[in-house]
């Protein structure tokens, strides 16, 4: 299986055990928070736990309603913080959520959930309050109502890096770290050779004139990261023709307005030359890979979240 993103390791979690388990989701916030609706826990019957919906604060409680929801085998329904019966549980943040436990979740829809997700097929899964039955449908959008909540289940966010040097070496590193889904693309055996030391895997480009064929979806985010900017221009077609959300290219605007040239040389639209991020990163001119290591997921993870409100 792929990477899966954390948000759904409660799902594995569920899955994977033997342990009958709960999973609580919270359905409502309100008010400034630690987690977002639709973020999950599982909470097995031996007091195994998997994800979290607070920094702490409530945990252990949603543990008691629980092993309350297994015991009678029923959904049940917690609010924490304004407007809560549980007046000596407070959410430092000041917000409150309401959280829906569900005892016993149908194992087979979670399975096929997480298949879809491994396929990156973004999904729809929705849990019925009353009852905690749950039907899993191809749609991302959101309709919850009263007695449905709709969880959305999309594909986790992908990297696809192109280039060498310091700047491919330490972006790399620092998307594999967080556990992205990455795969790496370089002219440069050495920069291949170093990043499989780390366990990273790389794919070597023989020449600017043959891209590799990729399969890029909208939940993908593409970077450039060369000095000889004649392999720009072919790459950056390919990638223009696919659904990535991101598609940005190192370099100066000086470097910019000439691979612009190029691209409109080759047919390429002034609209889908207006797609490229250049120069990339939230912080101007920085010359030191480390630092334009963050700075660009910095400038992609604030898209991401945008995208997803």
């Amino acid at each position: 299986m792929n990477a899966i993103d954390p948000i759904f390791a409660p799902l594995q979690f569920i899955c994977a055990g033997t342990q009958e388990c709960v999973l609580a989701i919270i359905t409502e916030t309100s008010g400034p928070g630690f987690r977002r609706a639709g973020a999950m826990m599982a909470i097995a019957s031996n007091g195994e736990v998997s994800g979290s919906l607070s920094s702490g604060c409530i945990e252990a409680d949603i543990a008691q309603q629980a092993r309350i929801a297994l015991a009678n085998g029923l959904p049940k329904t917690a609010r924490y913080g304004a407007g809560s019966p549980f007046i000596d549980l407070r959410l430092p943040c000041g917000g409150a959520i309401e959280v829906l436990l569900i005892p016993r979740p149908d194992q087979s829809v979670l399975r096929a959930a997480l298949a879809g997700i491994d396929r990156r097929v973004p999904q729809a899964l929705d849990v019925h309050k009353a009852d905690g039955a749950m039907t899993l449908r191809e749609s991302p959008s959101i309709q919850n109502g009263a007695d449905i909540f709709r969880l959305k289940l999309e594909p986790k966010l992908a990297f696809r890096i192109f280039g060498g040097g310091a700047e491919t070496l330490h972006f790399a590193a620092l998307a594999a770290s967080l556990d992205f889904d990455l795969s790496v693309y370089t002219p440069e055996p050495d920069v291949a050779a170093r990043l499989a030391a780390q366990g990273i895997s790389a794919v070597l480009l023989k020449s600017p004139d043959n891209p590799p064929v990729l399969q890029i979806d909208r939940w993908t985010a593409a970077i450039l990261f060369f000095h000889d900017h004649d392999w720009e221009p072919p790459i950056l077609h390919r990638l223009l023709a696919s659904d990535a959300f991101y598609i940005g290219a190192q370099g100066s605007h000086l470097a910019r307005l000439a691979r612009d040239a190029v691209l409109a040389q080759i047919g390429v639209s002034i609209a889908q030359i207006a797609r490229i991020k250049g120069p990339i990163g939230l912080i101007p001119a920085t010359r030191d890979p480390r630092s334009l290591a963050v700075s660009v997921l910095a400038e992609i993870l604030a898209l991401a979240q945008a995208g997803d409100a």
